[in-house]
């Protein structure tokens, strides 16, 4: 018996929802990088992975007020503009921000993150994806 499970037209597989393989589209492309900034976080800067999480925001209105959180070198305005993608390592502020703006995220999101792992929050307008990813060592090239 496979264990191949059923594709939609446009690629997804059939039982996760659109918006669901929308956000991960949003950060396939960046796994990579946010394991670096997870082994930097966690071995580098000596943070508990209780005490931050990964970012990745599709820049939208919906979510200004997080994108200043995040500090001086975002701006808002110029990131909704260029439609950009935000990666970033946060407190855990960060994490109950968007609990207080999406509260149904509440129970996955305040579970025990694994020892070894990062949590990792995607975000865009229709919503969150919440991952715990290994954190790698930058490959140097």
């Amino acid at each position: 018996m496979s264990d191949t499970r059923d594709a939609d037209a446009d690629g997804r597989p059939s039982h996760i929802s659109e918006a669901e393989y929308r956000r991960f589209k949003l950060v396939e492309p960046y796994f990579d990088e946010l394991k670096q900034m997870a082994h930097a976080a966690m071995y580098e800067w000596d943070m508990r992975t209780d005490d931050f999480v990964l970012l990745c925001i599709e820049a939208c209105t919906q979510w200004k007020e997080l994108l200043r959180m995040l500090g001086p070198d975002t701006d808002p305005e110029n990131d909704i503009d260029e439609e950009r993608v935000i990666l970033s390592v946060a407190t855990i502020e960060a994490r109950d921000y968007v609990i207080a703006k999406m509260p149904g995220c509440t129970q996955t999101l305040m579970l025990p993150v694994p020892a070894d792992k990062a949590r990792l929050i995607v975000i865009n307008a229709a919503g969150c994806a919440i991952y715990n990813i290994k954190p790698t060592r930058a490959v140097l090239q």
